[in-house]
Protein backbone atom coordinates (compact mmCIF):
# COMPACT_ATOMS: atom_id res chain seq x y z
CA UNK A 1 0.00 0.00 0.00
CA UNK A 2 1.58 3.70 -0.95
CA UNK A 3 1.15 5.92 2.08
CA UNK A 4 0.24 9.49 0.08
CA UNK A 5 1.59 12.37 2.05
CA UNK A 6 0.94 16.20 1.06
CA UNK A 7 4.76 16.89 0.41
CA UNK A 8 4.41 14.47 -2.25
CA UNK A 9 3.15 16.71 -4.70
CA UNK A 10 5.84 19.01 -4.28
CA UNK A 11 8.30 16.95 -4.54
CA UNK A 12 7.25 15.98 -7.92
CA UNK A 13 6.41 12.41 -7.40
CA UNK A 14 3.72 10.45 -9.48
CA UNK A 15 -0.03 10.79 -9.37
CA UNK A 16 -1.38 7.65 -8.01
CA UNK A 17 -2.74 7.33 -11.54
CA UNK A 18 0.80 7.45 -13.40
CA UNK A 19 2.02 4.71 -10.67
CA UNK A 20 -0.79 2.55 -11.58
CA UNK A 21 -2.31 2.95 -7.95
CA UNK A 22 -6.48 3.05 -7.40
CA UNK A 23 -6.95 4.97 -5.26
CA UNK A 24 -8.53 1.95 -2.96
CA UNK A 25 -4.58 1.26 -2.91
CA UNK A 26 -3.69 4.23 -1.10
CA UNK A 27 -3.88 5.91 2.36
CA UNK A 28 -2.85 9.48 3.17
CA UNK A 29 -1.17 10.18 6.16
CA UNK A 30 -2.43 13.63 7.76
CA UNK A 31 -1.65 15.96 10.69
CA UNK A 32 -4.45 18.44 10.03
CA UNK A 33 -8.46 18.96 9.84
CA UNK A 34 -7.68 20.27 6.48
CA UNK A 35 -5.64 17.17 5.48
CA UNK A 36 -8.09 15.01 6.87
CA UNK A 37 -11.12 16.58 4.88
CA UNK A 38 -8.56 16.87 1.71
CA UNK A 39 -8.03 12.67 2.11
CA UNK A 40 -12.09 12.33 2.27
CA UNK A 41 -12.73 14.34 -0.64
CA UNK A 42 -10.25 12.52 -2.82
CA UNK A 43 -11.90 9.33 -1.61
CA UNK A 44 -8.97 7.93 0.57
CA UNK A 45 -8.75 6.55 3.77
CA UNK A 46 -6.59 8.73 6.11
CA UNK A 47 -4.30 7.90 9.32
CA UNK A 48 -4.08 11.20 11.83
CA UNK A 49 -0.67 11.10 13.11
CA UNK A 50 -0.59 13.22 16.63
CA UNK A 51 2.87 13.70 16.20
CA UNK A 52 1.78 16.69 13.53
CA UNK A 53 0.38 20.03 13.62
CA UNK A 54 -2.90 19.44 14.96
CA UNK A 55 -4.37 17.68 18.09
CA UNK A 56 -5.37 14.78 18.38
CA UNK A 57 -9.04 16.03 19.40
CA UNK A 58 -8.68 18.03 16.21
CA UNK A 59 -8.05 15.11 14.07
CA UNK A 60 -10.14 13.04 15.54
CA UNK A 61 -13.03 15.81 15.41
CA UNK A 62 -12.93 15.90 11.97
CA UNK A 63 -12.89 12.14 11.35
CA UNK A 64 -9.52 10.62 10.72
CA UNK A 65 -10.08 6.79 9.74
CA UNK A 66 -7.37 6.17 12.02
CA UNK A 67 -5.30 7.98 14.97
CA UNK A 68 -1.63 6.88 15.72
CA UNK A 69 0.96 8.05 18.10
CA UNK A 70 3.41 6.87 16.74
CA UNK A 71 5.58 5.56 13.56
CA UNK A 72 5.02 2.01 14.31
CA UNK A 73 1.24 2.13 15.06
CA UNK A 74 1.05 3.99 11.23
CA UNK A 75 3.18 1.23 10.20
CA UNK A 76 0.98 -1.70 11.75
CA UNK A 77 -1.90 -0.04 9.79
CA UNK A 78 -0.63 0.19 6.65
CA UNK A 79 0.66 -3.32 6.59
CA UNK A 80 -2.35 -4.45 7.95
CA UNK A 81 -1.71 -5.92 11.22
CA UNK A 82 -3.88 -3.81 13.48
CA UNK A 83 -7.49 -2.67 12.14
CA UNK A 84 -9.30 0.51 13.79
Amino acid sequence: MKIVTAIDSFKGSMTSMEAGLAVTEGVHRVDSDVDVQTAHNAGLPCIGVTWGFRSKGVLEEAGADFLVDTPEQLLEIVMGQKGD
